[in-house]
């Protein structure tokens, strides 16, 4: 009998350098560090139809203190609006409070260039760590987004478990 082939075949390994996090993903994804002075922040870039696409941003920080319930609302409720360098604008459109603590989010963030994108954001607290992972799902392809749900399910189990 065949064994199915599982759904990360031919995807990568991503290490973060400061080992906070690692991630399989698709092998053409172009990893680049983001500035963040109170966390790391990585953003996952794909080139699609000729243009690149950043579809998933990862961001770790460590609050030195015991995630707490609360001191997660603290923290996902700073994060929102989402942080940025440049202030774009953010309508949230959907707030869920996951049975295991974690909460996710969708809405629009408006880019001057880009214009609107529709993002989908998981944060979780675990041990001392606040994540979030943004995903980008505006205009993407079902391969792009079985990409994205094959990379997202692991790492969002890994954050729960490891951190």
């Amino acid at each position: 009998m065949a064994t199915p082939v599982p759904p990360d075949t031919g995807f990568v390994t991503y290490r973060h350098p400061t080992g906070v996090f690692t991630l399989r993903t698709p092998r053409v994804w172009i990893a680049g560090d983001l500035p963040d002075r109170s966390g790391v922040r990585v953003q996952f870039t794909t080139v699609e139809e000729g243009e690149a696409v950043a579809r998933l941003s990862v961001y770790i920080v460590n609050t030195g203190q015991p995630m707490t319930p609360e001191a997660f609302a603290q923290a996902a409720n700073a994060y929102q609006p989402p942080a940025d360098l440049a202030s774009f604008a953010w309508e949230q459109r959907d707030r869920t409070d996951l049975p295991d603590g974690s909460r996710r989010l969708t809405g629009v963030r408006t880019y001057p260039t880009l214009g609107p994108r529709a993002l989908n954001i998981f944060l979780q607290g675990t041990g001392s760590f606040f994540s979030a992972l943004e995903v980008d799902v505006t205009e993407a392809s079902p391969a792009a987004l079985d990409s994205l749900v094959t990379v997202l399910v692991p790492a969002w189990l890994l954050m729960t478990v490891f951190f």
